[in-house]
């Protein structure tokens, strides 16, 4: 009975939960509201936004999919990235932010949705929620040390992409033994 309610709820467009999955989802949606900074970047927009463009310098093409696109209410557009985390709180969040590129992601959509027009000087923050009640919200935005250092990092991974793209040679790691400790 439970499959044909799932099969029953997917043909009809939606997305069947577990009693438990919806009531998480009902919990974090509230925690989202009652912060009244996500609350306003997310009253009007539009979710999972993708772009395309090709790179001035090497040709690659580029893609970024925002999470969601508000409708611009100042003169500022402010690109808003959703991120799940078991803290929000900054000093944890931003050791999380290091290891997984999240500097080099936020560089990308703020290119891009320039390139793109989007924007003149376009705003990306990140609204970190925390994965257990009461779902705590935070919105964090990277510093210009950190936007500055996933620039970098864009530009040498763009870089090392096209020069793989053109000789058709893609390293891997070092064939000799390493030496690490």
């Amino acid at each position: 009975a439970a499959k044909a309610r799932v099969a029953e709820a997917r043909a009809a467009g939606r997305v069947p939960l577990h009693p438990d999955e919806y009531d998480r989802v009902q919990g974090m949606a509230e925690g989202i509201r009652a912060n009244p900074l996500a609350a306003v970047l997310l009253a009007e927009g539009r979710p999972e936004q993708s772009g395309f463009w090709r790179d001035d310098a090497t040709g690659v093409w580029r893609r970024i999919r925002v999470d969601w696109l508000p409708v611009q209410l100042g003169p500022r557009l402010i690109l808003v990235d959703y991120k799940t985390a078991e803290s929000a709180d900054e000093e944890t969040w931003v050791k999380a932010a290091a290891r997984y590129g999240y500097h080099q992601q936020a560089d990308a959509y703020v290119e891009g949705a320039t390139v793109l027009g989007l924007g003149d000087d376009p705003a990306f923050v990140f609204l970190v929620q925390e994965k257990r009640p009461p779902y705590a919200v935070q919105v964090l935005q990277l510093d210009v040390d950190a936007m500055t250092i996933g620039r970098h990092l864009n530009r040498v991974a763009l870089e090392r992409f096209a020069e793989c793209m053109a000789s058709g040679v893609w390293p891997a790691y070092a064939p000799q033994p390493r030496l690490v400790g």
